[in-house]
């Protein structure tokens, strides 16, 4: 014990207290908690410095309707179309706190588009758990996101919880493939120069470069109807278009991927929108690097 701190001086400072409560009223006391708790509400959420965070999101829903009436999880076109770069969110207060830095739309054959958005979103990093957090929810890949923006809102699936600032590496690739089983008024559609573009910003991700006809691999051909029925075709007039065409990949993950997320190996199908044509299930044959 220090040998200031003596009976006289406990004795002392018990009869200051009391005094001093006794001066005290109940007004003053009550001034005094609120404004002591009103700092440390104010240190405790208002202190936090927010953090910005670039992230990629697929755009997702329900309820929405294809064009045979289905249920279709896919933004259909009168919603991609809406979502602009620059597009903003604002908080409460009337602040930024999300904004669209990059739009992919890329054509879907039912009018419905596959859709990422790059954004910048505004929040905090919670130190307990290391995860971001935006609008009271923890941002990470595979969860859910909501986003209002002026004219549209927004739900999605967080894919990419830190995007690079350099956005993803890209590359032309040479591809050959085989359009199997085509009648004749879509083969003539089929054309060197024919192209596909991300719509957002008029990006061409696969030319045509060419084509030809041959006669099918197969008398017999099994294909879908638009309600999933499986149709025998033996069509004797029917052709097989081969095609030689570059397209535009990204790099995500080590790996490559055309038009946000179609997977190209030899022997796997993928999906080019042609402005008069959607060329379905063309069945990869060769892919080489362009130099």
């Amino acid at each position: 014990m220090w040998p200031w701190y003596n009976s006289e001086m406990r004795k002392w400072l018990s009869k200051f207290s009391k005094q001093t409560l006794k001066k005290v009223g109940v007004f003053e006391l009550f001034v005094f908690l609120m404004v002591f708790f009103g700092v440390v509400v104010v240190v405790k959420y208002f202190g936090r410095k927010p953090q910005w965070r670039t992230i990629r999101v697929d755009v997702g829903g329900r309820n929405w309707k294809d064009v045979w009436g289905g249920d279709n999880t896919k933004p259909p076109f009168w919603l991609s179309d809406k979502i602009k770069v620059d597009d903003e969110e604002r908080g409460v207060d009337g602040r930024v706190i999300a904004r669209i830095l990059k739009v992919e739309n890329y054509e879907r054959s039912d009018e419905s588009a596959d859709l990422y958005l790059i954004v910048s979103i505004k929040g905090e990093l919670n130190k307990r758990t290391g995860k971001f957090v935006f609008k009271g929810r923890e941002v990470e890949v595979g969860a859910p996101i909501e986003m209002s923006f002026l004219r549209v809102r927004v739900l999605g699936q967080v894919i990419d919880d830190s995007y690079p600032d350099e956005g993803y590496k890209k590359k032309e690739f040479m591809i050959t493939g085989r359009w199997e089983r085509q009648e004749a008024c879509v083969v003539k559609e089929v054309k060197v120069g024919e192209e596909m573009i991300e719509r957002s910003s008029g990006e061409v991700i696969a030319e045509i470069l060419e084509v030809k006809t041959e006669l099918p691999t197969s008398s017999i051909f099994l294909q879908s109807d638009y309600r999933n029925n499986v149709v025998v075709d033996n069509d004797p007039e029917r052709m097989d278009v081969v095609i030689k065409a570059k397209i535009l990949m990204e790099r995500i993950d080590d790996r490559w991927f055309f038009a946000g997320h179609q997977g190209v190996k030899v022997g796997r199908a993928i999906f080019i929108y042609l402005a008069n044509v959607d060329m379905s299930y063309v069945k990869i044959e060769s892919v080489e690097e362009v130099l």
